[in-house]
C-alpha cells in the first residue's frame, strides 16, 4: 500500500510515491507519529533505493482503542489519516492521492 502524487522537489526532480514506514502511537494523548517516505516512484522503492524525502507528520484522532477495534491495521489507518491531513508538516496535500 502507498500514496501516489507528483511532487517536485527542491532539486527540480520530480518524486511521485508516498509510502508509511512506521507508526507510533503515542499512548494516552490521541496522537500518533507517522513517517512518510518520499520515493521517485515505486520501481524505485522497489529496488532499494533511499527514500529521497522523509516527514515525520503527528496526527490526533489516532487511538489505541481505535486500533484495539477488530480488524483495524494501523497502517492502512494512517494512510486514511494522511490524506485528510491538513497540518503543516508535509510540502503536498495529499488527499487527492491515489491509493496504489
Amino acid at each position: 500500500m502507498a500514496l501516489q502524487k507528483e511532487f517536485l522537489l527542491p532539486t527540480g526532480i520530480e518524486a511521485s510515491y508516498w509510502r508509511v514506514s512506521r507508526v507510533e502511537v503515542l499512548n494516552g494523548v490521541d496522537v500518533s507519529k507517522v513517517s512518510l517516505e518520499l520515493y521517485l516512484d515505486a520501481e524505485a522503492r522497489q529496488n532499494g533505493s533511499r527514500p529521497c524525502e522523509l516527514y515525520d507528520v503527528r496526527l490526533a484522532g489516532f487511538t489505541l482503542s481505535e486500533l484495539e477495534a477488530e480488524g483495524v491495521n494501523p497502517v492502512a489507518l494512517a494512510y486514511q489519516k494522511i490524506k485528510a491531513y491538513e497540518g503543516d508538516s508535509l510540502p503536498v496535500n495529499l488527499q487527492d492521492a491515489l491509493n496504489v
